[in-house]
């Protein structure tokens, strides 16, 4: 392999100045999920007080997130029990941000961004060796004295990956770059030169080339030693990653204002951050006329917010003549006479009346149709536009019915989530993925806005929204706040959507009321 241009080896001298961002007095994130039976509460022990950190106990699967400093102590109890309790869980915060689950038998178990430069190490030389060809006697030379090792393919591989892993990284700051300065330029926000967002701004102008230098010079001073690699490679990925969260958060900061401003202003599909090659052709059979079988169909396929190297986690794409008229006039219709309040999932209630969302709702069960019911068959489409989109491998039984949702003029859904989507490890049940199908355009406003990925979509009878917030591993981890999402207010007429919320981990045995649309029951 080429050695690297000569810039790289200067690159230190930006990188300090990223390290100093990212280790000065700043905030380390901590969240904690209870995967416990019972309650549990957070405290934040200072001397000898016990500060809590959560308003209410948080209940089996429910998280809370955190940000405290290196060195504070916290203690999680069961709810309401006194200090002579014997069941408790402590921890210290160091200097990188944790994910913490509580575990049944009230042991913390955790994850860190070492823990994955680690894990991707040690996966990449594994996976590096079983490439090799059989004729190359280096996975087998302890077990033949007389072999004559042929480590270069090997090296090229690691080599390749340690690259590869690192550039992740800095294009994911690169991203949140981007997305930052969207939503300052859409709300008319000005920063000046002395400020904190200004300095993480030019720090993560050059995160891609600070990033491959790290991978360089690590390679420079370790080669193939993989150990030596992950140690080498710990504090600059460390501060990458914390880079890319602070932009995130300052996005997040104003992710309200962002939204608002996009409802009010924007009038036209957004996209922030480009997508190579965007646009594709979903072939598929379907069922189009009773008694017929299946015909083929196509439909095309927009990716407006996806990188799968950086974020795959998190893809949201506009999908075309995803409905027809007469699928959504029958939706409707069987929604008209039973539309209510809408509700939402809330502390472990599927059926709170909801306060983000103003509109009204109707389920849309297929129970007692056929499977080339209109339902049944929107549903089926659903699961595998997901299969196609993130390789879940999703069936319709056990997944959330169809919801039918409408709004009048002044109607909205304020900003939330579908399912997990800050990062958190994946829980078997959760919604992973969501499709948002436009059966009804409101005549103004209405429109669908994710501000933390700078995207909106305006929506047009018959198209569908996809997105997804997990990453493609069955035990991976959830995305990070991109697809939070809003219902802009409906301005002059009215709208209707239907809603498929898609979970892993459901089956006709154990149907999604079994979970929480986080995951875990």
């Amino acid at each position: 392999w080429p050695m690297p241009p000569l810039v790289f080896w200067f690159l230190p001298l930006v990188y300090c100045g990223l390290v100093s961002l990212a280790w000065g007095e700043k905030s380390v994130g901590i969240t904690l999920r209870n995967l416990s039976p019972g309650p549990v509460e957070l405290f934040w022990v200072n001397g000898g007080d016990r500060v809590p950190q959560t308003a209410q106990p948080l209940a089996f699967s429910e998280q809370t997130h955190i940000n405290s400093y290196a060195g504070h102590a916290f203690v999680v109890l069961p709810a309401g029990a006194s200090g002579s309790s014997q069941l408790g869980a402590s921890f210290t915060v160091g200097h990188e941000d944790k994910f913490l689950a509580l575990q049944e038998d009230f042991e913390l178990t955790t994850h860190t961004i070492s823990d994955t430069l680690q894990e991707h190490m040690e996966d990449a030389e594994m996976s590096c060796a079983s490439e090799l060809p059989s004729s190359n006697c280096f996975t087998y030379s302890h077990q033949d004295p007389d072999c004559v090792l042929d480590s270069a393919p090997l090296e090229a591989c690691l080599f390749n990956r340690t690259v590869s892993f690192m550039e992740k990284f800095g294009e994911e700051a690169s991203i949140e770059r981007h997305l930052l300065l969207r939503s300052l330029q859409l709300t008319n926000t000005n920063i000046n030169s002395s400020s904190e967002v200004w300095d993480l701004l030019e720090v993560a102008r050059n995160a891609s080339a600070v990033a491959a230098g790290a991978a360089m010079r690590a390679w420079g001073k370790c080669s193939a030693d993989v150990g030596c690699l992950s140690e080498t490679l710990d504090e600059p990925v460390k501060s990458i990653a914390d880079l890319s969260r602070d932009l995130r958060q300052h996005t997040r900061n104003m992710k309200s204002a962002a939204k608002d401003a996009a409802c009010r202003s924007v009038d036209r599909n957004t996209v922030t951050i480009p997508v190579n090659q965007s646009l594709h052709e979903w072939h598929t059979e379907e069922v189009l006329v009773a008694g017929e079988g299946r015909q083929p169909v196509s439909r095309w396929v927009e990716d407006l917010f996806w990188n799968h190297s950086a974020l795959p986690g998190a893809r949201i794409s506009l999908v075309h003549d995803f409905v027809s008229t007469d699928e959504c006039l029958a939706m409707m219709d069987q929604a008209r006479p039973n539309l209510a309040s809408a509700t939402h999932a809330s502390d472990g209630n599927l059926h709170t009346t909801s306060k983000v969302r103003d509109s009204q709702q109707a389920i849309l069960s297929s129970a007692a149709q056929s499977e080339n019911s209109t339902v049944a068959q929107v549903q089926a489409r659903c699961a595998k536009l997901s299969n196609h989109l993130s390789g879940y491998g999703l069936h319709t039984a056990g997944q959330e019915p169809l919801v039918a949702i409408q709004y009048n003029p002044g109607q909205q859904y304020d900003l939330h989530c579908d399912g997990p989507c800050d990062g958190s490890p994946y829980l078997e049940g959760s919604r992973v993925a969501t499709v948002l199908m436009f059966c009804q355009s409101a005549d103004k406003g209405g429109a669908t806005s994710f501000p933390n990925a700078g995207v909106h979509v305006l929506g047009k009878p018959g198209q569908a929204i996809y997105f997804h917030f997990r990453d493609g591993g069955h035990s991976g981890f959830m995305e990070n706040w991109h697809t939070e999402h809003a219902g802009c207010p409906v301005e002059e007429g009215e709208k209707w959507v239907v809603t498929q919320w898609l979970r892993d981990g459901v089956s006709a045995s154990r149907n999604s009321w079994h979970f929480s649309p986080f995951g875990g029951p």
